[in-house]
């Protein structure tokens, strides 16, 4: 298992968010029956288990990135099985990247309420 925490020149633990996430599964899809919240109980505990440092925001913070990953790996699966033309798409935080700002000034107006 490669290394799910670094830690800063000051100490201070971080998770390592992408290989977490991979090294936890396995490098494999949860199965079907298995519950987002019950995944993310389960790598909390591995998680504290092995760096009792890291704390519960740490952990927090990783969340959404990993609730993110699954909901999208389950989308992406159930378009597959059921056949589906459609896609969901992550899209990027408003803070990085303003995905409303690709449409015309028009429709940018309606997207962001300024009407």
């Amino acid at each position: 298992m490669p290394p799910i925490v670094e830690f800063s020149e000051k100490g201070k633990p971080q998770i390592k968010r992408v290989d977490t996430f991979c090294s936890l599964l396995n490098y494999e899809l949860p199965s079907e029956d298995s519950s987002f919240s019950g995944l993310l109980e389960q790598f909390d505990k591995i998680i504290k288990d092995k760096h009792p440092q890291v704390t519960s925001g740490a952990l927090s913070n990783c969340h959404g990135d990993w609730y993110e990953w699954m909901l999208a790996a389950n989308a992406w699966n159930y378009r597959i099985k059921n056949n589906k033309n459609l896609i969901l798409l992550l899209l990027p935080n408003v803070s990085s990247f303003d995905v409303a700002a690709l449409y015309n000034d028009e429709l940018y107006g309606y997207i962001n309420d300024y009407y």
